[in-house]
């Protein structure tokens, strides 16, 4: 069970180590060689087949998921939304990352969130470290846009293109 949990905080980190060191290639020849790959991801939730969150979004299965690949298990950090999403974001488990609600008394984009893992997020890091361009849109955090939180005013760093909800 301990190997299945920590799947993913390993994937986005060697995500991230091979992307870092594929971008500091240096020399002619590397240059001509490789070409920086994109990486999109699309984050969904709540598209469990029992409760049939699917069902609405035939037109996206057919354009999407179609052509690429479906999983039959699926493991998270955290079954709740924010404390996934602050996982996805930093490959921490929320015992690391300190997300552990979808309040911001539970750290869900709280100040401290802001000041000690969002400077370290993955696409913080893209952009620092592998010269990225980064789009995000949709919904971030859930306290995202709070008074208490910024407001709406606040862009995460990593992001060039910011329309958060």
């Amino acid at each position: 069970m301990a190997s299945t949990r920590s799947c993913l905080p390993a994937l986005l980190n060697f995500l991230l180590i091979c992307v870092t060191l594929l971008s500091s290639l240096s020399g002619a020849a590397a240059a001509k060689s490789y070409r920086k790959p994109n990486i999109v991801l699309i984050l969904t939730d709540d598209l469990d087949i029992a409760i049939g969150g699917l069902s609405p979004l035939n037109k996206t299965k057919k354009l999407i998921g179609d052509a690429g690949i479906s999983f039959t298990n699926a493991f998270v950090a955290s079954p709740l939304c924010c404390p996934s999403r602050a996982s996805i974001l930093t490959g921490k488990y929320p015992h690391n990352h300190h997300v552990i609600n979808n309040t911001l008394e539970g750290n869900c984009s709280s100040k401290a969130w802001q000041k000690s893992q969002e400077p370290h997020t993955f696409p913080a890091l893209l952009q620092s470290y592998g010269g990225y361009q980064t789009f995000f849109a949709g919904k971030y955090l859930n306290q995202y846009g709070h008074s208490e939180a910024g407001g709406v005013e606040h862009v995460p760093p990593g992001w060039n293109y910011w329309v958060g909800l």
